[in-house]
Order: structure tokens, then C-alpha cells, then sequence
């Protein structure tokens, strides 16, 4: 991702950067949406008893 000339790690909303990806195919029109997530997993737990 970069922002003018410069590499950037993140970038603040409503501010345009440039996107490469690896898959070529992959193109965007304006007014495309880009969503961002970070999978990662986390223990479950409940605060009352499940009964098992």
C-alpha cells in the first residue's frame, strides 16, 4: 500500500493511497468498497453454565 511516494502500513479513512495485490485479475471501479479484516482466533468462553 502506498500513500504519494511512500510505503504505508496503514492509512487514515478518506485519505486514497494505492493497492497492489498479487492476483492480477482483480481490478476496482469507482465507487468499490475494500473491506479489511484480520483473522485470528480467540478462546471461547460463557459466563453461565452450558450444562454439558
Amino acid at each position: 500500500m502506498r500513500h504519494l511516494k511512500n510505503e504505508v502500513t496503514s492509512i487514515k479513512k478518506d485519505v486514497e493511497c494505492g493497492l497492489r495485490l498479487e492476483d492480477g485479475t482483480i481490478g476496482f471501479k469507482p465507487g468499490d468498497s475494500l473491506i479489511c479484516y484480520e483473522i485470528r482466533k480467540e478462546e471461547q468462553f460463557t459466563d453461565w453454565d452450558p450444562g454439558f
